[in-house]
């Protein structure tokens, strides 16, 4: 079997989206699948929105041959919002490239000539010309990569697959807002799912919630296939028994996500004298990626600058290093809405305890407590109380808090085994 994957996200870009068809491409080979993946010519690390951006490869098309399959890369075509950010910089003219942005993103699922990702459609439809493949795969978010499936399925009649990493219409982090340009979009882009959806074979999405509720919205068949993780990492590093006690969040943290419950609980640890500034850290990795994420941690009142450690964008091996010199990994539940957190995974592959604040009393607890993964904490003063005792224990120096993962459990979400059940789906179902 031959499958077509379009995909923005791909190394070397190090966003955890990437990671995905990453190890689709590595893996299928080796499951009866021969994969092409079409994708951008990214270039080098980006710890920047910038650096996203100016990091644009080699303006020609170019395809890779390897032993896991082919590799189409083509040019990256830039906005004129990212053209204007180049220039003058994140901090200027913000309203003019959102507005910019929102343009575009309307009017590319109008006309490909506005899609800032045409690139990616005109390489598959060169190598669909000379080549037949049983089955296109379209992983989203960017979503206009569904249209794009979706055209080239009704071109080529090659039935394709939607990967929804992240909800569309059901997405939570637009849920959530509130601006008559926001709920606007959020409407158009209702009409536009479904008249994209409306060809699509099935559906796999990244937890059995998220599956559902798309399943049931479009009238689809639809697979659970979870992020996962590749390994257990090797031990580049390991906590201390010594003070401070470091307590590390890694990559995205969305309006909705309660941070502040932990915040509020040490803001009222230090007034109340029962820690001092120096024996807890709040490291936040990533965060310097997202401005409003950053203000909305560093202008929290009540905590001192001392007790919070920031950072842009890291390569993976430096995340699992800090994350593996971490006592505790954080995650934070969102009130309205309940998912698997993708870096749940990564926490669990660097073998550290989870800490999941507050309960969500759904398939994050759920899955944290079956595999043995952590802790999870529902409420300020079962946090302070923890932290007390977590913080005296390091006082006394009595040893380095281990971690009690369940790694047979855990095995069955490794990268490998979940790529194994999306190669099964794929064979049985839209083989020839």
């Amino acid at each position: 079997m031959k499958i077509l994957i379009l995909c923005n996200d791909f190394p070397p870009l190090n966003s955890i989206g990437a990671q995905r068809p990453w190890y689709w491409y590595k893996y299928l080979s080796k499951l009866g699948i021969d994969p092409v993946v079409i994708t951008k010519n990214w270039k080098g690390h980006s710890s920047t929105r910038e650096d996203i951006v100016r990091n644009v490869g080699d303006q020609r098309e170019i395809i890779e041959h390897h032993d896991e399959g082919v590799i189409v890369r083509a040019p990256i075509l830039l906005t004129p919002s990212e053209k204007m950010l180049l220039k003058y910089g994140a901090e200027s003219h913000v309203f003019r490239r959102r507005i910019l942005t929102v343009f575009n993103k309307i009017f590319s699922f109008v006309s490909i000539k506005f899609d800032s990702h045409q690139s990616i459609y005109k390489a598959a439809d060169n190598y669909l010309k000379a080549n037949k493949v049983d089955a296109i795969l379209a992983t989203g978010e960017p979503f206009v990569l569904f249209r794009q499936a979706s055209l080239l399925s009704k071109k080529y009649k090659i039935p394709w697959v939607a990967d929804y990493r992240d909800g569309w219409y059901l997405n939570y982090v637009t849920r959530q807002q509130k601006g008559i340009l926001s709920k606007g979009l959020r409407e158009f882009e209702k009409l536009i799912e479904k008249r994209v959806i409306k060809n699509v074979h099935s559906i796999i999405s990244v937890d059995p919630i998220l599956a559902n509720a798309l399943g049931k919205m479009h009238n689809k068949p639809f697979e659970i296939i979870y992020n996962g993780f590749e390994s257990f990492h090797p031990a580049l590093e390991s906590p201390s028994a010594n003070l401070p006690l470091i307590l590390t969040h890694s990559g995205t943290l969305t309006t909705g996500q309660r941070a502040e419950v932990l915040l509020q609980a040490v803001r009222e640890l230090l007034a109340e004298g029962k820690i001092s500034n120096d024996e807890i850290c709040l490291k936040w990795i990533g965060l310097e990626y997202f401005p409003d994420q950053l203000k909305r941690i560093r202008s929290y009142e009540g905590i001192p600058s001392v007790c919070i450690h920031t950072t842009p964008r890291l390569s993976r091996q430096d995340v699992v290093r800090i994350n593996q010199a971490s006592d505790y990994l954080l995650i934070f539940s969102d009130k309205k809405f309940k998912w698997i957190s993708a870096k749940a995974f990564e926490y669990i592959a660097c073998k550290r305890p989870i800490l999941l604040m507050p309960d969500d009393y759904s398939i994050m607890a759920s899955f944290i407590k079956k595999l043995n993964a952590g802790i999870v904490l529902d409420d300020i003063e079962t946090i302070k109380l923890f932290l007390v005792k977590a913080i005296e224990k390091k006082r006394k120096k009595s040893g380095i808090i281990q971690s009690e993962l369940s790694e047979t459990e855990a095995v069955r979400f490794t990268r490998y085994e979940q790529t194994k059940k999306l190669a099964d789906y794929l064979i049985k179902h839209l083989h020839n």
